[in-house]
């Protein structure tokens, strides 16, 4: 099991009708798509949610975290609710911005709405396109799908394209 709370949890479930705990989810935007409201830590989950248009409250409980939870609530995409490791006045502002969007019903649909036009799942084929147009990466190939970024390079073309990998992640920031 990937959390270690993972026992606690399936009791909670056990005796809670209202807590289903999904595991091993094939198609994670299906189900993030039958949501009214979710939160999430930070990471790229909060770019699934936009893609979805999933209203959503972030918080962070980890330093590499920080810089995109505060991006997403700056662009008024995510409102950040805190670090969960400052528990002095976490809880108390999650439970504030949830409820404030689970009552009021045009909020989350304004959001969704920002959320969508903001990430419209087409940055991996952007990126692909991106690093392309770079230059010659013969012996490289990519896949890519709505979500993911895969760059397969041979042994040869890495170590001859290695300078065109390290432009990659500011490609990134770029074009998502």
């Amino acid at each position: 099991p990937m959390h270690v709370h993972r026992a606690e949890l399936a009791v909670m479930a056990k005796e809670d009708s209202r807590i289903v705990l999904h595991e091993q989810v094939s198609d994670m935007a299906a189900l993030m798509s039958t949501c009214d409201l979710a939160f999430s830590a930070g990471g790229t989950t909060l770019y699934e949610l936009c893609a979805v248009g999933v209203p959503s409250v972030s918080f962070s409980m980890a330093d590499n975290q920080l810089p995109g939870v505060k991006a997403f609530d700056d662009a008024n995409l995510i409102p950040w609710a805190g670090d969960i490791r400052d528990n002095e006045i976490f809880y108390d502002d999650a439970v504030e911005k949830l409820t404030a969007l689970l009552k009021n019903p045009d909020a989350r649909k304004k959001q969704s709405d920002r959320m969508r036009m903001a990430i419209d799942g087409a940055g991996a084929r952007r990126i692909a396109d991106a690093i392309l147009a770079k230059g010659n990466l013969e012996g490289s190939f990519f896949l890519y799908s709505a979500t993911q970024l895969h760059i397969i390079f041979s042994r040869n073309a890495f170590f001859e394209n290695y300078a065109m990998s390290r432009v990659l992640y500011s490609t990134i920031q770029t074009l998502l």
